[in-house]
């Protein structure tokens, strides 16, 4: 063998160790995981969305807590061997990767209470925008923690009039008032408490619903316009 070939060899066999031990020479930067944070609360009769939006090729993870006081109930999902316990002021956390979400197209999220449930709906692709039922008016659901907003963004229609749930545990000073100026917005919640507040967006554009106390609990609220407008 040549020197010429013996280098090329060489070369290439430090090569091959480089990517199957990621040595230091070239070391491999993972991505974060983004995941489809869900927010989902449980009343005594549906959970809030009655329908679960997801985007196939993204893990996704449920958190989901209860309104329903003096109660634990366990959460399933139809098919899936997964299950959480909520309570009024727990947030339990269901995760799902992507393989399990394509499979989730018309299943039910379960509850141990009176039968409640709700339809999970999987897309190809593209931001969700909540489906408003019988009486038109979209129901949304904002779970908040001090450390947690689920979900960060929510997509909504210039004109749909909605029904804003929001639930907030784990705050030191036992409240947090929840504001959007410009979409007139203005909302009080006591920990381990669930409140809800009615608006019709009226504009276009990217506003930011947030906890005047614990400033890190935001949502960005996206207002696109719809067919017509």
């Amino acid at each position: 063998m040549t020197l010429k070939s013996k280098t090329a060899t060489a070369g290439m066999a430090l090569t091959l160790l480089c990517l199957c031990v990621g040595c230091e020479v070239f070391p491999f930067e993972r991505k974060p995981v983004e995941y489809q944070e869900i927010g989902i609360i449980q009343f005594q009769d549906r959970f809030v969305p009655r329908e679960i939006q997801l985007v196939m090729g993204r893990p996704a993870r449920l958190h989901i807590t209860s309104a329903v006081e003096g109660a634990s109930m366990e959460v399933s999902i139809e098919g899936l061997d997964v299950s959480a316990v909520t309570s009024a002021g727990r947030v339990s956390t269901l995760t799902l990767e992507p393989g399990q979400i394509r499979t989730l197209e018309g299943r039910t999220l379960k509850s141990g209470l009176n039968g409640v449930g709700a339809i999970f709906r999987v897309s190809k692709g593209g931001e969700p925008i909540p489906v408003a039922p019988a009486d038109g008016v979209v129901e949304v659901a904002v779970v908040m923690t001090d450390e947690l907003a689920a979900p960060r963004q929510i997509t909504l229609m210039r004109g749909v009039p909605v029904r804003l749930y929001v639930s907030k545990t784990d705050s030191d000073v036992g409240f947090d008032n929840f504001e959007c100026d410009r979409l007139g917005i203005k909302l009080r919640v006591a920990d381990r408490k669930v409140e809800t507040v009615a608006f019709r967006p009226d504009r276009p554009g990217t506003f930011v619903f947030m906890g005047t106390v614990t400033p890190d609990s935001r949502v960005n609220i996206v207002v696109i316009d719809g067919p017509g407008l």
